[in-house]
């Protein structure tokens, strides 16, 4: 029993060890905790602190009962508590019984055991406290760490963004034709008599002469028709002549012009391109040669969430494979490097083989509205109609009657 008791305490003062004068103050202590011992465990389960702790010093102190040896450690903690509430009983009679003597030691370990097992109460409400802070403080730390993952996950957002943004801008820059300064417009005066400011040259034929006064200039020459169609057609829009097609996809891809429902010539040119019908042909030609699942990347809707080129890429391969089938159309692949991708060159191409279309098949529609198709289907075509019986008189001469006929009836 004197093992336990030290092993329960950890003991500095003189007067609480083993022979000092307070050393029954020590023992009252360690009854008090003994006879406890179960209520502590059924009220506050075998892993409580104060439970814990004095299974631990009963094992160190290697306690055992009398005639038991085989007991464990915490049987011999409940036969030690059984025997110690024995005796409280038995001195709580007695003290009942009248016997003044006893009656005061067994008040005064009363008062001590109501200390105890208010000091218990007491470890057992901060202990349930303590469980409601770390619960409160596990609950804060969770929303916080939720927090951090959202402000995390709106960072990557925006930065990606903002990279996606930077790329557009110096794919832009890079693309873009320069800026002309406007013409400034010539007066009625500057263009019959050309500039105020320039010096007119004066030959010395006339030094010294009687006549100073210049001969008049000659009338200006009249405006010639332009025979050359491709002449025609590149200073027709000079503002367009350095502008290629991948900075016109971009643009408006970017500009959001391009829609699910309807084809790709249908979607509205922005102003930044003058010669809007020659970019339709071009519209026209991505549509007809280009693989879907990069014409879907032109779509707004199709690029929220992509990497960051993706649009750049798609592009470069509508515009490749625009170029490739051109080629084919033309039938040859000769010079292929010499063309580029230059909005106007390729419209022309483009005009040339919708009018060749319209001549073999002898269509009505205007050049704008023919519909591409391959070559071989062409030739098909062409071949088909050609190979068709012609009508014969008789039938020209029925199917003038029938009109007439139709005429005098409206």
């Amino acid at each position: 029993m004197e093992r336990l008791v030290d092993a329960m305490f950890e003991i500095n003062i003189p007067e609480f060890l083993k022979g000092g004068t307070l050393r029954s103050v020590v023992d009252i202590c360690a009854a008090s905790l003994i006879l406890h011992y179960p209520k502590v465990c059924r009220d506050c389960g075998p892993t409580n602190q104060i439970a814990s702790k004095l299974e631990d010093c009963a094992e160190k102190a290697k306690i055992v009962y009398a005639g038991k040896p085989l007991l464990s450690h915490i049987d011999v903690l409940k036969l030690y508590s059984a025997e110690i509430k024995k005796q409280f009983d038995e001195d709580v009679k007695k003290s009942e019984m009248g016997d003044v003597a006893e009656g005061e030691n067994g008040s005064i370990e009363l008062l001590q055991i109501a200390e105890i097992s208010s000091d218990v109460k007491e470890i057992k409400e901060n202990e349930q406290q303590l469980m409601d802070e770390l619960n409160m403080y596990k609950q804060a730390y969770e929303k916080v760490k939720q927090e951090n993952e959202q402000l995390k996950k709106d960072y990557y957002q925006k930065d990606a963004m903002l990279k996606q943004a930077n790329s557009k801008l110096n794919f832009l820059r890079e693309n873009s034709s320069p800026v002309r300064p406007l013409k400034r417009p010539r007066t009625n005066d500057e263009a019959e008599g050309g500039d105020d400011d320039v010096d007119t040259p004066v030959s010395t034929d006339d030094v010294g002469s009687n006549e100073n006064v210049a001969e008049p200039p000659p009338p200006p020459a009249k405006k010639q028709r332009n025979t050359n169609r491709s002449d025609s057609i590149n200073s027709s829009s000079t503002g367009d002549a350095n502008k290629t097609l991948t900075w016109a996809l971009t643009l408006m891809a970017d500009g959001n012009l391009f829609h699910r429902d309807q084809k790709l010539d249908i979607a509205t040119i922005p102003n930044d391109i003058s010669n809007k019908s020659k970019m339709r042909h071009c519209l026209t030609l991505i549509d007809f040669a280009g693989d879907s699942s990069d014409i879907e990347k032109l779509y707004s809707e199709e690029r929220v969430g992509q990497k960051i080129g993706t649009l750049t890429e798609a592009v470069s391969r509508l515009v490749t494979a625009a170029m490739d089938k051109l080629h084919e159309f033309e039938g040859t692949t000769e010079g292929a490097s010499a063309h580029t991708e230059k909005i106007l060159g390729l419209a022309k191409r483009i005009s040339d083989y919708r009018n060749k279309i319209k001549k073999d098949l002898s269509m009505a529609e205007s050049v704008g509205q023919v519909p591409l198709m391959e070559l071989s289907e062409l030739n098909r075509r062409k071949e088909e109609a050609a190979n068709a019986p012609k009508p014969t008189a008789l039938d020209k001469f029925f199917r003038r009657s029938s009109k007439d006929s139709s005429n005098n009836d409206k």
